[in-house]
């Protein structure tokens, strides 16, 4: 008798619990509707009311999908809900849809089970552009040319890496026109992107000289908060854009050609005084590239008083 009353006081407050909150059940289908969605993360997400904005996500369960792509949401206090699966900076809004104000919402009612919640990965919005970075035979690889940048007009709108291979890839790339830049290594091709994926782009990267670079303060001036930009310009106005936050040194690339130096960029409360390589001030003399001058070059600055 006593151990089924202890069984009643333990199990009871569990059940009036479940007996209040609701389950969510379903399946999940790949982008193409084709075949079950394995190992995708699915949650609930209270639907934004007066004390929410819209845009708050508040996430009270998560599940991921088994091998059939069911999915379980438990212990889901009674409200209304969107379910929503896939990525988290894109996600799938059930019935299939990126926005939240056009899914369908999901009303959970104490002790319920919302069965049969299926619907279907969304592609991500967007085409995918690859391609490979192809260096001149004597061009030494260098971290330099291990970024590839994608601009828009004048905002570069996204960066990745290069492979070790020289392969590259940008994934969920809106329609537009687009430049493919390795920044300062003058390699740059222009796209138009639509509907289809993009595939075998090629950047050309003309002979480059590497020169070591660093920046140095005057004394008893405090190292800059913001990077203190530079540009080397070439003859022909072509150059190489540097940007220098601490006294690490750096590497630029530099093509064939006589150079000075310009700054900008410069925080506010700071003056680049010189910018030397060896004898040579950049911020007054040409620079030929290559050149039997090995030394780095030395960006000086000072606080302002």
């Amino acid at each position: 008798m006593k151990t089924a009353l202890l069984a009643l006081v333990l199990f009871t407050p569990v059940t009036l619990f479940q007996s209040q909150t609701g389950t969510v059940t379903g399946h999940l289908r790949s982008t193409d509707g084709t075949v079950a969605a394995p190992g995708v993360r699915v949650v609930a997400v209270l639907v934004p009311d007066s004390s929410r904005a819209e845009g708050t996500d508040t996430i009270v369960a998560f599940s991921e999908t088994d091998a059939s792509g069911a999915y379980r949401l438990e212990n889901l206090s009674p409200g209304r809900y969107y379910i929503r699966a896939g990525l988290l900076d894109l996600p799938t809004y059930y019935v299939g849809t990126t926005i939240p104000s056009e899914a369908r919402v999901v009303t959970v009612a104490p002790g319920s089970t919302q069965s049969g919640i299926d619907f279907q990965l969304m592609r991500a919005a967007g085409v995918k552009l690859s391609g490979r970075v192809i260096l001149d035979p004597k061009q030494k690889p260098s971290a330099a040319l291990r970024r590839v940048s994608l601009a828009r007009g004048a905002p570069f709108v996204d960066e990745v890496p290069v492979n070790d291979d020289g392969t590259f890839e940008f994934v969920r790339v809106a329609p537009g026109s687009y430049s493919v830049v390795i920044r300062g290594a003058a390699a740059v091709t222009r796209i138009q992107v639509g509907q289809k994926d993009v595939i075998g782009i090629e950047l050309k990267v003309p002979l480059r000289y590497e020169v070591t670079a660093r920046m140095v303060v005057e004394p008893n001036s405090p190292l800059p908060v913001r990077p203190v930009g530079v540009f080397f310009e070439r003859s022909d106005r072509q150059g190489t854009q540097a940007q220098f936050l601490n006294d690490l040194p750096i590497t630029l690339l530099f093509l064939e050609g006589t150079f000075q130096s310009l700054p900008n960029d410069v925080p506010p409360g700071y003056a680049v005084t010189s910018v030397m390589r060896g004898s040579f001030d950049l911020m007054k003399d040409r620079l030929k590239i290559p050149s039997d001058e090995t030394s780095e070059i030395v960006v000086t600055v000072r606080a302002e008083r």
